[in-house]
């Protein structure tokens, strides 16, 4: 790896370079940041690759990039693509998703709990309750008989 061409632009915070490569395949963009970022021992992040440029039948390749002196600049300045911010938002999406899940998880976590011991509550109780819910029962058949016995009487008369 050759670097053909190196400017630094002060106003912006970074350098742009033109490097020259020779590879038998097309390298790919991460390929060609991680190798600019060891030649210039600054972060992989703080590198955005412009073009990468080749000739037919040569196995050179010139790739200009620009390397940012910190993050803040490189998000201040750079764009992103329509590709990219899409591939954010479904991020943020999934992320946003994922935690109403979990709150949701948390929330029957937290009512389970309470009603285990409604329930043990109403084990216990429901010996006691047991006989005062039979006389009722009891006492609710027999008022609903004789209403249907009114009604058989009508359609017999």
């Amino acid at each position: 790896m050759n670097i053909l061409e190196q400017k630094e632009n002060k106003l912006l915070n970074r350098e742009e370079i033109i490097v020259e490569l020779t590879s038998e395949t097309i390298p790919s963009k991460t390929e060609v940041t991680k190798q600019i970022s060891e030649k210039l021992k600054k972060p992989e992040e703080n590198i955005i690759i412009n073009q990468i440029n080749t000739q037919f039948g040569n196995h050179t390749f010139k790739v200009s990039a620009k390397v940012y002196e910190d993050s803040e600049s490189k998000d201040k300045y750079e764009t992103l693509s329509k590709k990219e911010r899409k591939k954010i938002a479904e991020e943020k999406k999934k992320a946003a998703e994922e935690k109403k899940k979990q709150e949701e998880e948390a929330k029957k976590e937290a009512e389970t709990p309470k009603e285990e011991p409604k329930e043990e509550i109403k084990e216990e109780a429901t010996p006691e309750k047991e006989p005062t819910e039979t006389p009722k029962e009891e006492n609710a058949k027999p008022d609903e008989a004789p209403k249907e016995e009114t009604k058989t009487e009508e359609k017999e008369e």
